[in-house]
């Protein structure tokens, strides 16, 4: 399946305990990757397999029909951007689980969509933070043509001349020991990712620092972002510690090592 299999436990569990009943939830080749009766997990369905080599839009198994594979109850395929990407099955009495069948699957489906999307999102800023560190580590790879394409298809201009803000957070190791200060840590960040995207600045978060590089521009621009940033963690946590918010000179190449103008 497009989802992991932690992913798809959550989505059973939370169906399951709306409505009452046992959910498994099968992969494209009929095995149930999670199930809120944890013994069949790993197991294979006959009922989702024949769904999916069938394409049949739904199968009841019966009392008669149950076997060690295969519980009585509802199974329907899911369908996420027209590919059938697994089946649901819903365990109970045909009076029962057909009522809410389509609800169930429509459900799953918009869950599963939904995780799809953030995984892409996810591996989408992955791969730009991967490229952002590879630039920062070495500036003059800018030149490369493979480098300048695999950037442009992020919408990354390298050719142009940037420059450098790091905020580093001073409690953050103190922070990062406890897991309130992790949360405290995600909410800041999320603030930062937030605002450098509406200000439409690169982002990069590495453990104990954030990194954001900006087309070339004046100090005072320089400092006017550094502001609306700081007053967007400040606005959107509950945080009152310190921070330090240092820039790069102005000039022509990329750096990522602080220089002078640092803001508190």
């Amino acid at each position: 399946m497009y989802i992991s299999r932690e992913t798809a436990q959550e989505i059973v569990e939370e169906i399951g305990g709306e409505i009452g009943a046992h959910i498994n939830l099968m992969d494209e080749r009929g095995y149930i990757i999670a199930s809120t009766d944890a013994s069949r997990i790993g197991n294979l369905h006959e009922g989702a397999r024949r769904i999916i080599q069938n394409h049949l839009p739904e199968l009841y198994i019966t009392r008669e029909m149950e076997n060690a594979m295969t519980k009585k109850g509802i199974n329907l395929p899911l369908v996420v951007d027209e590919n059938v990407v697994g089946v649901v099955g819903i365990t109970g009495d045909r009076e029962k689980v057909y009522g809410y069948g389509n609800i169930v699957r429509r459900m799953t489906e918009i869950l599963i969509a939904d995780s799809i999307q953030k995984d892409a999102k996810r591996y989408e800023r992955r791969q730009r933070y991967y490229l952002l560190e590879e630039w920062l580590d070495n500036p003059g790879i800018s030149r490369n043509m493979d480098f300048q394409k695999r950037a442009a298809k992020m919408g990354i201009d390298v050719t142009t001349p940037h420059r450098v803000m790091i905020l580093l957070f001073k409690e953050y190791q103190e922070l990062s020991d406890t897991f309130e200060g992790q949360r405290l840590l995600e909410q800041m960040e999320a603030s930062i990712r937030h605002e450098t995207e509406r200000q439409k600045i690169l982002y990069l978060r590495e453990p104990s620092r954030q990194i954001c590089i900006l087309p070339w521009c004046a100090t005072a621009h320089m400092t006017a972002a550094a502001e609306k940033i700081s007053h967007q963690i400040r606005r959107c946590t509950i945080w009152h510690g310190s921070f330090t918010i240092t820039c790069s000179k102005e000039g022509g190449q990329i750096c990522h090592k602080p220089h002078k103008a640092t803001m508190k």
